[in-house]
């Protein structure tokens, strides 16, 4: 799957919320503007991770390593409950 690398990052910008990221330490790039939910807008920033954390998760509980899956999709989903 192709998608923006970076750390994805979300602000109030007046009545809505943007999501940028830092592509290799150049300006922020938007990904994604005028989202007027900030729950809305702190899902989609933290989407990347969220797709990662998925993958290695998946690779763990083959491996047999459960308990390290449960683990770091819980930090996961601590932030979104944030």
């Amino acid at each position: 799957m192709e998608y923006t690398k970076g750390e994805w990052i979300f602000y109030k910008h007046g009545i809505t919320y943007k999501i940028e990221c830092d592509r290799l330490g150049k300006l922020p790039y938007q990904i994604c503007g005028s989202i007027y939910n900030k729950a809305n807008a702190r899902l989609l920033a933290i989407a990347p991770r969220m797709y990662e954390t998925i993958k290695s998760a998946i690779v763990e509980i083959e491996d047999g390593s459960a308990n390290h899956a449960h683990l770091i999709l819980s930090q996961v989903l601590s932030e979104l409950e944030d």
